[in-house]
């Protein structure tokens, strides 16, 4: 749901769509953008920071999984005090939060290289992001949950798709243009 927040969803009466059997939240998907500087951030702006944000966002999803994660529930028989965490899918607010702090990082990165460097990272990247909305999409055609809607799903993935499209389309365009006015409404129109 990080990359397709459709994906496994049920659609409620009201048009919002919730992972079944969790109510906490409807959504907590970040942007495919947002996730694609998380990347960058991860693969080529190593520093201590980075990785120790990467650590702490990976380690608060496999706890969010709960019980199904099997990392929560034997941390509970070591340490009975986190037996307090009746909902661990609030858990996915630590990674946000360093998910977020990540994208920056990656932004950051972005801002210091030239366009070569920057379109020689970006290339992988956004095929295995592209790929990944793909194999998802594929996993929600032949193995559905019964109260998927195929329709939704595709519709959502394509949106996916031509937002990372787009997104890159903008950010080309910001290193072709001579003038900063234009590159900046152009960088902006990235993260836009």
């Amino acid at each position: 749901n990080f990359i397709l927040p459709l994906f496994h969803t049920t659609g409620s009466i009201t048009g919002v769509f919730m992972q079944q059997e969790q109510q906490w939240t409807s959504s907590y998907y970040m942007g495919i953008l947002p996730l694609l500087l998380v990347a960058v951030a991860v693969w080529r702006a190593r520093q201590p920071r980075t990785v120790l944000l990467a650590a702490m966002a990976l380690a608060a999803t496999l706890f969010a999984f709960g019980d199904a994660g099997f990392i929560l529930d034997s941390l509970r028989h070591c340490f009975p005090i986190l037996g307090f965490t009746r909902y661990p899918i609030k858990f996915i607010v630590i990674a946000i939060f360093c998910l977020a702090l990540l994208s920056g990082a990656g932004a950051d990165w972005l801002q210091s290289q030239n366009f070569a460097t920057i379109r020689a990272t970006l290339r992988p990247l956004v095929a295995l992001f592209g790929l990944a909305v793909l194999v998802l999409l594929a996993i929600a055609f032949w193995l559905p949950f019964p109260t998927d809607s195929w329709k939704d799903t595709w519709v959502n993935a394509l949106g996916r798709l031509l937002v990372l499209g787009g997104g890159l389309c903008f950010l080309k365009l910001a290193f072709a243009v001579r003038p900063e006015r234009t590159r900046a409404v152009l960088a902006f129109g990235f993260l836009f």
